[in-house]
């Protein structure tokens, strides 16, 4: 807490210290749903300027419009809940946030101290198996130095920390002082010359160099460096999920690595020697299962320590800021005058810029079915460039990720990676549609995953958000029509009959088209153009028509 001297403290109710050093530590929008342990202080949030109140469906919601919110800004989002079952509703949708290491605090409380209260329950032990960080305020006093140590904590640690406000302190009166705002993260240092000799006499001895960037180079701002040293290398560049299109318009970028990657841009990867990554955790979805680290030099650089080895041992790690590092690279090799491999000029000729995606499949479009690539393709054509990209799971994703691209990679999210669980991204999406609420952002689900969470499509209606979800509905959960056809089984169980999702949305006050074929599309630019509340698609597309199969 600012304890100077010249600094006044008041006494307020914790209602309104909860509010204003929320304020204090520059957090401007908060996520919730209402009730007994938080109507007050959001209440108090909303009589101060500048501030912004999300309410959404269910805390589920709240918790992945916070995360959203967190992602896409590099701000700590904050969702606020009630007592007990508001607490439980978060945990499928914090682990999450764990996993993708969000800067994010959530709100809770332990309820009044009343005998058999019914919304009672053990908050550390509820949120204990999460990985999320737990603070509970002990004393009136504690209160406005712990709400301004757990959003310094989730800031810079890229953590949620859960924090309980007991009833009791919020209820009663507390000693407040205004607090300062929380400070940027400060990143890892420069490597010295020694420190990359060895990653560059592995590098510089490669003849097939590929360089990989991750979220890491993203946050790191390390892209123009990044291009830079690939063409001192003669290296061909590619992207994990977490920097997808960092490398867009270069003429030797492979876009995805793994198992998203287009089949092309797989063969030139999987010819690589030298695998270079910046900011990118190597894990199997993003090297197919290892196969593209099998037999190669490893050079990995990255700022958390902890990383190293988790999925991959590399031969070389680096632990420095991805920009820094690459910087020193190139001064390294234009000092040497190293001539560039000429692997990706035999692998790719003048490059990839004039390749047409619909290409790279068969379109499998039907009278009754439009093939999902086929509708992401033409949609990408219609959509402005300058927008958000979040993405739900499934096999469905292969579409959205390869052919629908963003113009900055902090705004592509994807919420399968980091913990596996569909139905996630709705929620997500709003949340990042309340930090950019002049650009368009796009939200791309499964049938089943959109079913989920389809009632905060209502959220994003009453906050009138410029939100395209399209829903590529199978009918189906489609890799599980996969597997169980590949043993043998029928797959009848995975199959479901949903009801019509234009009209759900229509009843929920937002736009909804159906699109079967390419022609239904028409009119959809000019609906975007001047989209005054949400709009749902409803792909019809083909459950045994697997978009992975080319």
């Amino acid at each position: 807490m600012n304890t100077s001297a010249n600094i006044a403290t008041t006494m307020m109710t914790g209602h309104a210290a909860m509010a204003r050093t929320l304020a204090d530590c520059g957090v401007d929008t908060m996520f919730g749903v209402l009730g007994d342990a938080n109507m007050y202080y959001v209440s108090e949030f909303l009589k101060l300027p500048d501030t912004h109140y999300v309410g959404s469906a269910i805390e589920s919601g709240a918790l992945g419009m916070a995360d959203g919110y967190a992602r896409t800004t590099g701000r700590v989002g904050v969702a606020s809940v009630t007592h007990g079952p508001g607490a439980a509703n978060c945990i499928n949708a914090i682990i999450e946030a764990v996993r993708a290491r969000t800067s994010l605090v959530l709100l809770c409380a332990d309820p009044p101290p009343v005998k058999h209260y019914p919304q009672e329950i053990d908050l550390p032990s509820l949120f204990g198996g999460t990985g999320a960080r737990y603070h509970v305020v002990l004393a009136p006093e504690h209160l406005v130095e712990d709400i301004e140590s757990c959003i310094a904590l989730a800031s810079r640690a890229r953590v949620p920390v859960v924090l309980n406000v007991p009833w009791r302190i919020a209820d009663g009166e507390v000693p407040y002082q205004p607090q300062s705002p929380v400070g940027p993260t400060i990143r890892g240092g420069n490597p010295s010359l020694d420190d990359l000799d060895e990653a560059l006499g592995v590098i510089l001895s490669a003849r097939r160099p590929l360089v990989v960037a991750g979220r890491g180079a993203v946050e790191a701002g390390a892209g123009p460096a990044l291009s830079r040293l690939a063409d001192l290398l003669g290296a061909p560049l590619a992207t994990t999920a977490g920097a997808k299109d960092l490398f867009k318009g270069h003429p030797y970028n492979l876009g995805l690595t793994g198992d998203v990657s287009a089949a092309w841009a797989f063969d030139v990867m999987n010819e690589s020697d030298c695998v270079i990554a910046f900011g990118a955790s190597l894990t199997q979805f993003s090297t197919s299962n290892y196969s593209l680290l099998r037999s190669r030099r490893v050079v990995r650089c990255d700022t958390d320590p902890t990383k190293f080895g988790l999925y991959w041992r590399a031969d070389v790690n680096l632990c420095f800021d991805a920009r820094a590092t690459a910087e020193a690279m190139i001064g390294q090799i234009e000092a040497a005058g190293t001539a560039p491999s000429p692997f990706r000029i035999n692998a790719l000729g003048e490059g990839t810029l004039s390749r047409n995606p619909r290409e790279e499949f068969v379109d499998q479009s039907s009278s009754e079915f439009i093939d999902m690539r086929a509708a992401m393709v033409q949609l990408e054509e219609l959509l402005p460039a300058n927008k958000t990209l979040v993405s739900d799971g499934g096999r469905f994703k292969i579409a959205p990720w390869r052919y629908l691209h963003v113009e900055d990679s902090k705004r592509f999210v994807q919420t399968l990676g980091a913990w596996g669980s569909i139905g996630l991204a709705i929620p997500v999406a709003i949340g990042s549609a309340v930090a950019f609420p002049g650009d368009l952002t796009v939200c791309a689900c499964g049938d089943g995953g959109a079913m989920m969470s389809l009632i905060e499509f209502s959220t994003a209606v009453r906050q009138g958000l410029r939100l395209v979800l399209i829903v590529m509905n199978d009918g189906a959960y489609g890799p599980e029509v996969v597997r169980l056809q590949a043993r043998g089984y029928d797959p009848a169980p995975s199959l479901i009959a949903w009801p019509e999702f234009a009209a759900v949305a229509e009843a929920m006050g937002g736009h909804a088209r159906t699109v079967r074929s390419v022609a239904d599309l028409v009119g959809l630019r000019e609906l975007i153009a001047d989209l005054d509340r949400p709009l749902l698609i409803d792909f019809k597309c083909d459950p045994f028509v697997d978009p992975r199969v080319f």
